[in-house]
């Protein structure tokens, strides 16, 4: 297993990181294991692989989706892993709103420092799509951890310098974006990954202070690949977002967003974080403030 021993992180970086995975027969659900598995994860580090599975309905599902299958599926990848430092825990489904709620709570309980999902996978094993949106849902208003939505199977495999690209949203919309940068700088590799920030700032903001803070982060950390742009916005940034990341020069394998469940900006946070979540074709990674 690489560890990615050669890996230069930022000294945003924890000791002894917990990642809890949300696992399913999905091939979303197996890229966000993949991700942390085999480009993410140290030596020091712990992978709870969370398995929700349906008793009442298994016989019903197709082949792919049967539980058994996929307890087998991930256990064989855990085997080749070092047993103190990975856990495969399955539940039945206890009838909460989503399999999401349940994972959350071990993840709670196992004070996970983040959390992932596979975006198809959040649609249940019938692939309902008002099952997706129960889960962006509970996700943005409730989830304590960081969390990314895994929506790209094809990370880094077919780059020669293992760069990923990161794209981090500052939008002044919200009281300090800017710590999003503690929450996801860890997993940034500052000798191989390209980092842009971008700062969304509302039409009637004349000035902004994002710039000075973002450059200092990256010197501080020693970043070797990153740029700084800002860009104005009348009502809605998700659309030059998503434009940016779906039709844009570089592609980005993570876009980190910043959330806010604070009652005053509930609402404008859900709506344009719900569409980045749902239309940009990279992997989403959002940290909200607000929740407890």
């Amino acid at each position: 297993m690489n560890f990615g021993l050669k890996r230069k992180y930022s000294k945003y970086n924890l000791n002894g990181r917990v990642f809890v995975v949300s696992v399913d027969g999905s091939d979303h659900s197996m890229a966000a294991f993949n991700i942390i598995s085999e480009n993410i994860l140290t030596p020091e580090d712990k992978l709870y692989a969370v398995y929700i599975y349906n008793s009442r309905k298994d016989q019903d599902y197709n082949y792919r989706n049967k539980s058994q299958i996929i307890m087998e599926k991930y256990s064989e990848r855990l085997s080749f892993m070092d047993p103190n430092q990975t856990c495969l825990i399955t539940e039945d489904r206890d009838g909460s709103y989503h399999p999401l709620v349940q994972i959350e709570g071990i993840a709670r309980l196992n004070k996970a420092n983040y959390l992932l999902c596979g975006f198809y996978g959040m649609r249940g094993p019938v692939g309902d799509n008002m099952e997706l949106s129960r889960g962006v849902n509970y996700l943005l208003r409730n989830c304590s951890e960081p969390f990314i939505i895994v929506k790209d199977e094809a990370i880094r495999n077919e780059r020669i310098n293992q760069q990923l690209n990161w794209l981090f949203v500052f939008d002044k919309y919200f009281q300090k974006p800017t710590s999003i940068l503690d929450k996801f700088m860890p997993l940034v590799s500052v000798n191989t990954d390209y980092v842009l920030g971008l700062t969304m700032l509302p039409s009637y903001i004349v000035t902004c202070d994002v710039e000075n803070e973002f450059r200092y982060a990256m010197e501080v950390n020693q970043v070797e690949k990153y740029d700084y742009v800002c860009e104005y916005y009348e009502k809605s940034p998700s659309t030059f977002i998503n434009n940016l990341v779906n039709f844009g020069e570089i592609r980005f394998d993570f876009v980190v967003i910043f959330n806010s469940n604070y009652k005053q900006i509930v609402d404008f946070a859900f709506q344009e974080n719900s569409q980045i979540i749902l239309r940009a074709n990279a992997n989403i990674c959002v940290w909200n403030q607000g929740t407890n």
